[in-house]
């Protein structure tokens, strides 16, 4: 038996000890899919929605529109003037 050992969970690095519980609520396609993916990917569904909001908050701060001050404070949200 030398199959590989799918990793799990985080990238080693990523976490923090002061992580919070979030509850997200999806629709019914969403939690197909999600099911999908824990299956073939080896990974729970809160890593995917992790996954997918790291990927979305990165593209808001590469816009411009989100500035990540720092691990302990809370972002700034840049609005355009009218």
């Amino acid at each position: 038996m030398n199959d590989p050992i799918k990793k799990r969970g985080r990238p080693k690095g990523t976490g923090s000890a002061n992580s919070k519980m979030l509850r997200v609520i999806v629709t019914p396609r969403q939690e197909r899919l999600l099911s999908i993916l824990r299956t073939e990917w080896g990974m729970s569904e809160s890593e995917h929605v992790r996954r997918a909001l790291d990927k979305y908050l990165d593209e808001l701060i590469t816009r411009g529109e989100l500035v990540d001050s720092g691990v302990f404070t809370s972002p700034k949200i840049i609005k355009e003037e009218s």
